[in-house]
């Protein structure tokens, strides 16, 4: 049998604005948006003068792949398969993992997109660790991407048409990239051990959602309040049942291990804010929040790039060192659909 592990990371992330700065271009809105916010900076491709985006969500999945494949020290040419979620993708088609293929300079590959939130890196973890654990493949760079900013860009043109609900979701998102490196492995030492991925939430309404773009209302329509085009919260949701999701599958895990929950190293997160916080801890007060890292109150919500750019601030500040036991928790607002991955991180050091 073959074992996968963790060999490498990577990541990209643009500037990063202040809520100062919001406030500057759109004051008592942004203002007063702010006070809705567990943060006060974000990481973001967007102009705020002109609405262009400075970097486009495929280059920033090539540099963070290019960090990735540097930190362990491996030829894009050993890459046999790529992974690449994301909800806001250059083009529709062609698939993003072909292009970053391209951009790579590898000539033949599998691979495939993922269209998801924040779930969809965890999806993609459990996914390519299932092929490598297979046999099929080899070595999987797993790319979370999005470029969330661009999306209000063309409203920036005329701010009196940013409504305050508008520009509360325009400052909660960040954009960036982050690249996870996984190959296989004979040895189950430092390997990944336990993975999974499901939705079991199918009736419970929708937190957020994209309605512009798809094949029901591909461009901006009537029927669809133009505050709603570039994406939709539903209000008051996610506080209550992200904080349970979180908690039952943590539980489950620890329960199945043999575990408790302070015998893990790291919990990689996309989000644990002070709003979800009272309630989480009421579920599971013996979570040891000290060891939860996310990257959330340095550049926002940062859907596809949040768990690999977080693990990569860990590894960066020191936090996470080569043999420290790391559980990934991705889990979205949109449908509920969640993962996680656990293991520990095995660099390849020279």
């Amino acid at each position: 049998m073959s074992y996968c592990r963790i060999i490498g990371v990577g990541g990209y992330t643009p500037k990063r604005i202040h809520n100062d700065e919001y406030i500057e271009f759109f004051g008592k809105r942004a203002q007063h948006a702010s006070h809705f916010l567990s943060h006060e900076n974000r990481y973001q491709t967007i102009d705020l003068e002109t609405g262009e985006s400075e970097i486009s969500n495929l280059q920033m999945g090539y540099e963070a792949s290019i960090d990735c494949l540097k930190s362990a020290n491996v030829s894009p040419f050993e890459v046999d398969l790529i992974i690449y979620t994301t909800l806001t993708p250059n083009n529709i088609i062609p698939a993003s993992y072909t292009m970053l293929q391209e951009k790579l300079g590898i000539s033949s590959c599998a691979g495939f997109d993922i269209q998801s939130g924040c779930a969809g890196f965890g999806t993609a973890l459990v996914t390519a660790c299932t092929f490598i654990e297979s046999g099929l493949y080899n070595t999987a760079l797993v790319v979370g991407a999005d470029n969330l900013s661009s999306r209000f860009g063309p409203f920036m043109k005329d701010k009196s048409l940013i409504s305050t609900r508008m520009l509360l979701n325009m400052m909660m998102f960040g954009d960036g990239a982050g690249a996870m490196l996984l190959q296989s492995s004979n040895h189950q030492k430092n390997s990944i051990y336990y993975k999974m991925m499901r939705s079991n939430r199918p009736n419970e309404s929708y937190g957020s959602i994209i309605e512009v773009g798809g094949s029901k209302e591909p461009y901006g329509s009537d029927k669809i309040p133009k505050e709603n085009w570039p994406v939709y919260q539903n209000s008051g949701i996610s506080e209550r049942i992200l904080p349970e999701i979180l908690s039952e599958t943590l539980n489950e895990f620890l329960k199945l291990k043999n575990k408790n929950a302070n015998d893990i190293g790291h919990y990689i997160l996309p989000v644990l804010n002070k709003k979800m916080l009272p309630a989480f801890d009421h579920l599971m007060p013996d979570f040891p929040v000290e060891k939860a890292i996310s990257i959330e109150g340095l550049g926002g919500a940062m859907i596809n790039s949040a768990v690999p750019l977080s693990f990569y601030y860990g590894i960066q500040t020191g936090k996470i060192k080569p043999g420290d036991e790391c559980v990934f928790f991705a889990g979205e607002n949109t449908k509920w659909q969640h993962a996680v991955i656990a293991g520990f991180w095995s660099p390849n050091i020279n």
